[in-house]
C-alpha cells in the first residue's frame, strides 16, 4: 500500500547489486596489484649501476658543501621564525578593506596617441589586479604568466595608496610584512644581521606565501642632496635596506607568489633610477578627476544620516573641489556635517561645503599634478613607453606616405 504507483527503490536496488560488484572490483584490484608486485620485485632483482669516479667526485663535493652551510636559524621551523617577526613588529595585519573601497569612475579618453593619460582608481584597481592580484592568487597562473615582482605607487597623501595595499592582500589572502624604514630603525644592525633577515624573511615569505612586502616611504632609502631631514630616520641611515632588497628581489624566481610594493609621497627627494631599479614596475596615483571627485561626493554624502534630502548640485562641488585629494573631501564633508548638523530639518546646500573648502584649501608649495606627471614621465618605464610610441607613430606615418600616390609633374 505505500508503493502504489510501483517505483523503484532506488536503496533496494543498491543492496541488491552491492555485494556483486564489491565482488568485481575485489578481483580487479587483486590482480593489479599482483602485476605491481611481480614489476617491484624484477626492480630489486636488478643489478644497481656501478657509479662512475665522475659520480662519486660529485657526490663527495655535494657532501662537502652540504656539511660547510649552517642553518643560520638553528633549525627552528617556521612557525617560530614567524613569530620571531612579529615580535620585531615586522607582520603588519591588513585593515579590512578591499579595492572595491576605491571610489572612482572610468577614464574614457583616448590612450592611442598619448604617452600618459590620467588614471583613476577604477582604472588603477584593475590593473592592480591583472597584473599582481590574480598572479598572487594561484601558483599556476604566477609560473606562466610574466614575472613581477615589484611595483611602486607614488603619488600625494590622501589618494588612497595605502588603501590599495592593504585591499590588494584582502584579496590575494596575502600576508603583510610591513619593512617601512620608520620601522625599521634599531633593528637588525650590521650586514650579518641583514643577510640574517634577508634569508628570515625569504623563507617564511615561501613558506607561508602569498606574501607581500610593504616599504612605506620608499624615498627614504634613496635620498638625494635635497631631501628633507628625519631626525626620527636619518640616524638609522635607511639607505642601508637597499643592499638587503635588491638581493632578495634576485632570491625570487618565476612561481615565487611574493611582491615588494613601495609607497612614496615624496619622490621628487630621490634618485629615481636606483628607486626604479629596485621597484620595476610604476604606479602614479594622482589627485582625483572630475568624474572621480563626483562619485566621492555622491557616496559620502549618500552615507550621511540627514533627515531631509540634500539641496546640493554635486556637478558644483566636484567641479570646485579640483586639487582636493578624497581624504580631503571626506574630511571637509565629517568637519561641515557633523551629528547636530545631519539632526536638523534644514536641507544641506552647496554654501556650507563652500566654507569647508575655503577652510581646508590645498597647499600651494605641495607638488601640482603638472608636476607629478613631469616626473612619472622621466621613470625608465615610461621613457621605454614613450620610445614605443614614438617608434609606432614613425612606421605609421612612413607607410602613409608610401600609399599617397605620387603627384604627376
Amino acid at each position: 500500500m505505500d508503493n502504489l504507483q510501483q517505483r523503484m527503490d532506488v536503496q533496494i536496488a543498491k543492496e541488491t547489486v552491492r555485494a556483486e560488484a564489491e565482488e568485481t572490483v575485489r578481483k580487479m584490484v587483486d590482480a593489479m596489484m599482483v602485476i605491481e608486485l611481480d614489476r617491484l620485485r624484477a626492480i630489486d632483482r636488478e643489478p644497481a649501476p656501478r657509479p662512475s669516479k665522475k659520480d662519486k667526485k660529485k657526490k663527495e663535493k655535494k657532501g662537502a658543501t652540504k656539511r660547510g652551510k649552517k642553518d643560520p636559524f638553528g633549525g627552528r621551523t617556521v612557525e617560530e621564525l614567524y613569530s620571531e617577526l612579529v615580535i620585531a613588529g615586522i607582520v603588519s595585519k591588513p585593515l579590512q578593506v578591499t579595492l572595491d573601497d576605491l571610489i572612482g569612475a572610468p577614464n574614457y579618453t583616448d590612450t592611442r596617441r598619448n604617452v600618459y593619460r590620467l588614471a583613476t582608481p577604477h582604472d588603477l584597481k584593475m590593473a592592480l589586479r591583472e597584473m599582481f592580484g590574480i598572479p598572487l592568487c594561484s601558483r599556476l597562473i604566477h609560473s606562466t604568466v610574466e614575472q613581477r615582482k615589484s611595483v611602486l605607487l607614488a603619488g600625494p597623501p590622501g589618494v588612497g595608496k595605502t588603501l590599495m595595499v592593504n585591499g590588494l592582500c584582502k584579496e590575494t589572502g596575502a600576508n603583510l610584512f610591513d619593512l617601512s624604514p620608520v620601522k625599521m630603525v634599531g633593528l637588525y644592525q650590521g650586514r650579518k644581521q641583514e643577510d640574517y633577515l634577508m634569508n628570515l624573511l625569504f623563507k617564511v615569505a615561501k613558506a607561508m606565501e602569498p606574501t607581500i612586502i610593504l616599504v612605506n616611504e620608499c624615498h627614504l632609502l634613496f635620498p638625494t642632496k635635497k631631501a628633507k631631514k628625519r631626525s626620527d630616520v636619518d640616524k638609522d641611515k635607511p639607505s642601508r635596506w637597499v643592499r638587503m632588497l635588491s638581493r632578495l628581489m634576485k632570491m625570487i624566481v618565476q612561481g615565487d607568489r611574493i611582491l615588494l610594493v613601495g609607497v612614496t609621497n615624496e619622490p621628487f627627494f630621490a634618485k629615481t633610477t636606483a628607486m626604479c631599479k629596485l621597484f620595476e614596475n610604476v604606479f602614479l596615483v594622482p589627485f582625483p578627476e572630475y568624474g572621480t571627485r563626483y562619485a566621492l561626493w555622491q557616496h559620502h554624502i549618500k552615507n550621511l544620516k540627514l533627515t531631509r534630502p540634500h539641496n546640493m548640485d554635486l556637478s558644483i562641488m566636484a567641479k570646485m573641489s579640483e586639487g582636493y585629494t578624497g581624504h580631503d573631501i571626506e574630511k571637509i564633508i565629517a568637519n561641515v556635517c557633523t551629528p547636530a548638523r545631519q539632526g536638523l530639518k534644514r536641507r544641506l546646500r552647496n554654501a556650507e561645503m563652500l566654507q569647508g573648502l575655503t577652510d581646508k584649501y590645498p597647499d600651494d608649495e605641495a607638488p601640482s599634478l603638472a608636476d607629478w606627471i613631469t616626473w612619472y614621465l622621466t621613470t625608465p618605464m615610461m621613457v621605454a613607453r614613450k620610445q614605443l610610441i614614438d617608434g609606432i607613430l614613425e612606421e605609421e606615418e612612413a607607410a602613409a606616405a608610401a600609399a599617397k600616390p605620387a603627384k604627376r609633374k
